[in-house]
């Protein structure tokens, strides 16, 4: 059943269908009324906010991919450190990374909320720990 769905699996699924561009999935995790924040402070409302979103990852040649993320939860809430790739479409070059924290707020196996924010840390090769 999809309330029996941990938090953190529903965060990691988001992950993976949005590394895939699979917007079935990507969609199918989401609330219909989900609001999505993105780092530039643009929101995304319900599932045509979030289909823009999606589409929104490829633009002019590159795309926006999680290469990592650390997830932690408590009740609904689920917290996470993100790194994020711009690739070059056409070679897979890494062309800039990204440092991002994810606050995302579920329920019976759905995103409602997502809030990403940019990392305040210093550029090292790991990922920074998240608590609650």
């Amino acid at each position: 059943m999809a309330g029996d769905v941990h938090p953190v699996a529903v965060a990691v699924g988001l992950d993976d269908a949005f590394n895939r561009r699979d917007l079935q999935t990507f969609l199918g995790l989401l609330h219909r009324r989900a609001e999505i924040s993105n780092a530039d402070g643009e929101m995304a409302l319900g599932h045509p906010g979030a289909r823009s979103f999606l589409e929104g990852a490829d633009s002019e040649g590159t795309g926006r991919f999680i290469r990592r993320s650390h997830y932690k939860s408590a009740g609904g809430t689920v917290t996470g450190a993100l790194e994020v790739e711009l690739r070059d479409r056409r070679s897979g070059d890494v062309v800039a990374r990204s440092h991002l924290v994810a606050t995302l707020e579920c329920a019976a196996g759905k995103v409602r909320s997502l809030d990403l924010r940019r990392s305040m840390r210093e550029e090292t090769a790991r990922a920074p720990e998240v608590s609650l």
